[in-house]
């Protein structure tokens, strides 16, 4: 099947990509606390699940999807379906997630070609501009090929990892490789399992050092969240000023 046409107009809402250095680092949560956050401050949100096979986003809304399509719809289905966006309490729109693994035949490039191209298409009949609205997209983990391939689209890439050495040393792995598929999209790095603002700045020096040592990279603080999820609203404002910082920085180069 060929690709579809995409929207790379100037109007178009960004794309928010948010991945994880490995799983369990809280991905799911940073995404969507990023997403009640924008809502919260008056721009138009669409949060999308793709990290295929799974529907994170779904069930921590307590959202009630029914027959509603998604995104292994939206992979999967010529012309796809309409009315995937589901709009929430919480004030924004959700895509519910692949319901099984069957939705992973597609991951590949033109897969996440496809997907964008129609992610575009629903932000725009939902009335989603680049002055208020944002796509963002729960991805995964960034090693992974389909996240990768994302990537690729993304205006803005957080990624979310924690204090562990295994987290850390993916952190810098995971770096590298997204910079390799998305070399002009702005990467800022979020911190789990941090008790402040001190503490997450320490344990940022340990990847934001090497990436401006080895790659040249000057890598954001973008956000953090503490270890008790009740506390992940307010911290994670910072995530919300970096993605609406970042936008108006590539809109006043423009």
């Amino acid at each position: 099947m060929a690709n579809e046409p995409q929207d790379n107009s100037p109007s178009r809402a960004k794309n928010v990509l948010v991945v994880g250095a490995k799983g369990g680092v809280g991905t799911s949560t940073a995404a969507l606390a990023l997403a009640q956050e924008l809502s919260t401050r008056g721009r138009r949100v669409i949060a999308v699940d793709a990290n295929l096979g799974q529907d994170d986003l779904g069930l921590l809304t307590g959202a009630d999807r029914g027959d509603r399509p998604g995104v292994g719809e939206l992979l999967h289905a010529n012309p796809h379906p309409p009315g995937a966006a589901q709009k929430l309490s919480q004030g924004f729109e959700l895509i519910h997630g692949v319901r099984s693994v069957a939705g992973q035949a597609l991951a590949d490039r033109d897969g996440a070609d496809r997907l964008i191209g129609r992610l575009s298409g629903v932000a725009l009949a939902s009335g989603l501009t680049v002055a208020d609205g944002r796509l963002v997209i729960d991805a995964g983990r960034a090693p992974s090929a389909w996240a990768l391939e994302l990537a690729r689209h993304a205006d803005q890439v957080a990624l979310v990892t924690a204090p562990d050495r295994l987290s850390v040393i993916n952190a810098y792995a995971a770096l590298k490789q997204l910079r390799k598929h998305a070399p002009h999209a702005a990467i800022g790095l979020v911190w789990n399992h941090c008790q402040n603002q001190q503490a997450a700045e320490h344990q940022h020096s340990r990847v934001s050092r090497p990436a401006q040592t080895f790659m040249g990279e000057t890598l954001s603080l973008a956000g953090w969240m503490p270890t008790v999820a009740e506390e992940v609203t307010p911290p994670l404002a910072s995530l919300a000023d970096w993605v609406l910082a970042g936008a108006e920085a590539v809109e006043g180069a423009a």
